[in-house]
């Protein structure tokens, strides 16, 4: 309930400053936040929630048909909620209407209401001490589980194969996962975004996940081999690592993702790969979605300690992803702790811990 509460008093303050009677939040990824943590789908790809949550000055409603009320309330809520129940063939828009109040806002476009979803994405990715300590726990989890299920791989496993068994391991445990990429030994060099196919793994391969619970979204990539690494791929790999451990060292509280953006673009050009730079967006901000913005040119958003954050610098046929929690100190990495089963990397200048190929 502390936390509910603590959310509430962030919201109310964005509704007196912009003097707003409610705010209705329909989103999935802002009804698990405002919920700390409710699943608010059915269709698990949809933005929509199959529920809403509205909040006025002085209440908090669950506005929900009949079909989804008495599970939502059971198993998803944690919160002090007043239930607004309509029909399922009903305008549940026309059931609030007596609490909306004269200047009512939403997290969406709905006519008559003022957009917030700007400033809602701004209160959901500060993450509170509860959304923390769920975050640590995950990354915990999101290593193990990954590779754990890597590690029983075969060369002759298709990367819908592992890709299967990874979403078992993941599902057995609570989470979903927005995104599954498999890279076997020829697609890893044809696409950032290779949706698992039939092609067999093959002596080199890596995997790149979003995995969900709690709402949240963290995110991390392995690379493994069945043969020994050929000296091309180790030192490609090996740079790949060190770009991104450069990338975390820089990124600190204070900066935006505008600075991101160049630090990263020069740090490209640093090691000679500029137009690696340019073939694929290099993370931002994570949070309630895998990515809640990216480091672009026009973005003044302010990194903050509490954000979660994962960059994912590829150069083709090789990446290197893991997510960072900031801190008032720095940053500390959640999904790549001191008991991973992948080697460490020695990336010298004392630069910050990042994984090797693992040879199975």
């Amino acid at each position: 309930m502390e936390e509910f509460q603590w959310k509430l008093e962030r919201l109310r303050k964005v509704m007196e400053e912009k003097r707003i009677s409610s705010v209705l939040i329909t989103r999935n990824d802002n009804f698990s936040w405002i919920t700390s943590g409710g699943r608010g789908w059915v269709v698990s790809g949809s933005d929509k929630a199959v529920a809403w949550v509205l909040v006025s000055r002085d209440s908090a409603y669950l506005i929900s048909n009949n079909i989804e009320s008495r599970r939502l309330l059971n198993e998803e809520i944690n919160g002090d909620f007043e239930l607004i129940e309509y029909k399922w063939y009903e305008d549940p828009l026309e059931k609030v209407e007596g609490v909306l109040g004269v200047s009512p806002a939403a997290d969406t476009e709905i006519q008559g209401f003022l957009n917030i979803s700007g400033d809602l994405k701004n209160l959901r990715i500060v993450l509170s001490e509860w959304e923390v300590d769920r975050a640590r726990r995950m990354g915990e989890e999101i290593q193990e589980i990954l590779e754990g299920v890597i590690e029983n791989a075969r060369s002759d496993m298709s990367e819908l194969e592992i890709a299967g068994e990874i979403r078992r391991g993941f599902q057995i445990n609570g989470y979903d996962l927005p995104v599954l990429l498999v890279f076997s030994e020829r697609t890893r060099n044809l696409y950032r975004h290779n949706l698992p196919g039939n092609d067999a793994l093959g002596r080199f391969f890596f995997v790149s996940i979003c995995a969900r619970k709690y709402g949240l979204v963290l995110s991390a990539t392995r690379s493994a081999a069945f043969v020994r690494v050929p000296d091309d791929l180790e030192t490609q790999h090996y740079l790949n690592a060190k770009i991104d451990a450069r990338i975390m060292e820089n990124t600190r509280p204070g900066k935006t993702l505008r600075d991101m953006f160049f630090t990263i673009r020069d740090i490209y050009s640093e090691y000679n790969h500029e137009d690696e730079f340019e073939k694929h967006h290099q993370g931002g901000i994570a949070g309630y979605n895998s990515r809640e913005e990216k480091a672009i040119p026009n973005s003044s958003t302010v990194l903050q300690a509490s954000m979660l954050v994962a960059w994912n610098p590829t150069i083709t046929g090789t990446k290197s992803e893991d997510t960072i929690l900031l801190t008032d100190d720095g940053f500390e990495i959640l999904t790549f702790t001191e008991e991973s089963r992948w080697p460490e990397l020695n990336l010298g200048d004392n630069l910050t811990r990042r994984p090797g190929i693992r040879i199975l």
